[in-house]
């Protein structure tokens, strides 16, 4: 499908893939049909509607569930169609177009890192995917432009997915966690307690400042995006600022702690996950993902 006006859609066929449906039940094959048409005229809701009668048809089509990824994203509804191309994947795991929409709807989502791997699985399985291609360099060059390290001239190995603002939002996580146990010991004087609460906080509101930063393009059209509005971190931050300068309430720490002890493990377990055998790695890498671990 055509890029988004971001530009962070990934580029693709204009229409959903229409193998001959020779082997497909009567049903799936006009809904498919229909689904096909809509995709074209550009009404993606009712694409939608027309593919999931064709799955409840045939559930075991995975170019199926593929087009109805499509028609998702399409809508910028990224949950939707992540969940459509995982389980076209997970019929069909060695046609690369799965992983190419496993890819883009990473990219919707933001999350970089998936999306990398994704585009890398679907380029091992087909190496002169043109569109794949230029998917898996806009991100990296788009990294590249943040400021973090890319694959090539000194980045990460292959294969190994890279994470923005990984260096600082680390360490950030780290301090926030240790402040947080340290405010818990019963030894503890009140002024020093009072203080790790104040630290906690004020590294955890720093954690969300950087990876909004480090995330999201610097324009005003950002302000407006309802995705950026919706974000953990920029729903969070203002409740944490508040607290930062109230007196210490210690439930008031769970949120930030959460957050970077799930900052953390996702940012320094990627590389011995990243040497787990194939199956295994890409389950344990969709779980240190938000939506791995419904933490948004």
């Amino acid at each position: 499908w055509p890029a988004r006006r971001d530009g962070r859609a990934e580029k693709a066929s204009a229409c959903p893939d229409d193998p001959p449906m020779s082997a497909e039940p009567d049903a799936a094959a006009a809904a498919k049909a229909a689904g096909t048409a809509a995709f074209k005229a550009e009404d993606f809701e009712e694409a939608v509607r027309h593919f999931t009668l064709a799955i409840e048809a045939d559930s075991t089509n995975h170019v199926l569930y593929s087009n109805r990824s499509a028609a998702y994203a399409k809508q910028q509804l990224y949950k939707q169609s992540l969940l459509d191309a995982n389980k076209c994947i997970d019929l069909a795991p060695t046609w690369a177009k799965g992983h190419s929409r496993r890819g883009a709807a990473y990219v919707g989502l933001r999350n970089w890192r998936q999306a990398i791997v994704a585009y890398e699985e679907g380029l091992r399985l087909e190496p002169e995917n043109a569109v794949m291609k230029e998917a898996l360099a806009s991100i990296q060059r788009k990294l590249a432009g943040g400021g973090s390290s890319t694959v090539v001239g000194g980045g990460p190995p292959s294969g190994m997915p890279v994470v923005p603002g990984a260096d600082g939002t680390a360490a950030l996580a780290v301090l926030t966690l240790l402040f947080t146990l340290v405010f818990f010991l019963p030894f503890l004087s009140v002024p020093l307690r009072d203080r790790c609460y104040q630290l906690a906080l004020g590294t955890g509101l720093a954690g969300y400042a950087i990876s909004l930063w480090r995330g999201w393009p610097k324009t005003m059209a950002t302000l407006k995006d309802p995705r950026f509005l919706q974000s953990h971190e920029v729903q969070r931050a203002p409740l944490t600022l508040i607290l930062l300068f109230s007196p210490p309430l210690p439930f008031a720490l769970a949120p930030p702690a959460t957050y970077a002890l799930h900052r953390a493990v996702r940012l320094l377990a990627s590389k011995a996950v990243s040497k787990l055998p194939g199956a295994l790695r890409d389950r344990a890498l969709w779980l240190l993902t938000e939506e791995g671990t419904h933490t948004t």
